[in-house]
């Protein structure tokens, strides 16, 4: 397994430091906009800020999805603009 990860094309670190094959949670994926961000302006700004939005919307109707808070979660998603 370690070769594996070692080799893989896209390695990411984890919380913890463990390598992870090109897989990033929600957390890490939002850091990463965070980070594009920092040195953009105009619209290239305003295009990364809305996804960023979109995404946590995202996250949160998934996680009130989980946990029996969604009635309509096809209705819910599809108003997420």
């Amino acid at each position: 397994m370690r070769a594996s990860v070692k080799d893989a094309k896209r390695v990411f670190a984890d919380d913890t430091g463990w390598r992870i094959n090109g897989e990033k949670c929600c957390y890490h994926i939002i850091c990463s906009i965070d980070k594009v961000l920092e040195d953009k302006a105009g619209s290239a700004r305003a295009f990364g800020e809305t996804f960023k939005t979109l995404f946590k919307d995202a996250i949160a109707l998934w996680q009130r999805y989980h946990v029996g808070g969604v009635d309509d979660y096809t209705r819910e998603a599809q108003n997420i603009t």
